[in-house]
């Protein structure tokens, strides 16, 4: 098969992941709306494959090719702590990934809302779904999903514009209450 699939769950999983990760925090709320929207269900994922698709982001953004920590960390007892959450083989906890998002805010608090609204990482990401119904979920989750703890941080605003704008979807389009 030449083409790459499209429009699968791993591609929903890492849109999902950015948003969450865009405040660089994982909010209890943003977790509640997920399983009240039953994300999982509808987009064929399972608990264990979202967080693989959150860790392996977080690994994409904080080590290099080369294996060498992306992160300016200024206690070495921080790095001693992400590494082994990082290089993790098994999937992690929803606890672990939190910690793990935890420990890199306190690193360099910067470090994940920059590299995930990278323009090309997040064009990459959502130009491999381009099911209009499935946009059109994906919108209305993430717009729930950013209100869920009552602050919408610039990241998420800027992440979740950037989105509707690539997919050429109006807010009011959505059915949801801002």
């Amino acid at each position: 098969m030449s083409q790459t699939s499209r429009n699968t769950p791993q591609d929903v999983c890492r849109v999902i992941a950015m948003a969450m990760l865009a405040d660089n925090n994982m909010d209890d709320q943003e977790i509640a709306v997920l399983a009240e929207m039953k994300v999982h269900e509808k987009a064929g994922i399972n608990p264990d494959e979202f967080r693989g698709a959150v860790h392996d982001l977080c690994k994409e953004i904080l080590v290099n090719e080369d294996g060498t920590p992306n992160v300016s960390v200024t206690e070495l007892g921080l790095i001693t702590k992400i590494l082994p959450l990082l290089n993790r083989e098994a999937p992690m906890d929803m606890e672990s990934v939190s910690h793990l998002v935890e420990l890199v805010n306190r690193a360099d608090p910067t470090l994940l809302g920059e590299s995930l609204l990278d323009g090309e990482r997040l064009d990459a990401t959502l130009d491999r779904i381009d099911d209009r119904r499935l946009q059109l979920w994906i919108g209305s989750m993430l717009v729930r999903m950013v209100h869920a703890d009552g602050e919408v941080h610039d990241n998420e605003k800027i992440l979740v514009s950037h989105v509707l704008n690539r997919w050429s979807i109006a807010p009011e389009s959505l059915g949801v209450g801002n």
